[in-house]
């Protein structure tokens, strides 16, 4: 999996460096390109305007236009790679807050994220999220 740096991320300022990961090609449901030890697939939500300037599990108050998420276990600090699956674009988001153990999504995605990954219309998609290692 290839990274590459770029100044097009929205408000990317959470990130020691602005990062976009660019995949090659275009996934299917049952397609993975984890090459770490944490993966997983499922449904991925995003929460914005309705949560604006609330306090996270993190202490941080939450912006939508950063690129964040919430996650069930992942540690708070930790950034992940999520990707669409439908259309093979990926952002890189910090785990800032937590979602309720009994939510059936596997992640939450700030609508900044969200926007990376073409599905505001849509309001969910189908990712998969693994650990980030830069390079």
């Amino acid at each position: 999996m290839g990274y590459s740096q770029s100044d097009s991320l929205m408000r990317s300022d959470s990130l020691p460096n602005p990062v976009t990961v660019t995949i090659q090609n275009s996934f299917s449901d049952t397609d993975s390109v984890c090459s770490t030890m944490y993966c997983i697939s499922g449904i991925g939500s995003y929460y914005g305007k309705q949560f604006q300037g609330r306090y996270t599990s993190s202490g941080e108050r939450f912006d939508m236009y950063k690129l964040t998420a919430a996650h069930k276990t992942l540690p708070l600090g930790t950034y992940v790679v999520v990707t669409n699956l439908s259309n093979g674009k990926s952002v890189v988001v910090k785990i800032n807050d937590r979602m309720p153990k009994s939510n059936h999504r596997e992640i939450d995605l700030s609508y900044a994220a969200a926007k990376e990954l073409n599905y505001i219309a849509a309001g969910l998609a189908k990712v998969q999220i693994e650990i980030y290692k830069p390079k």
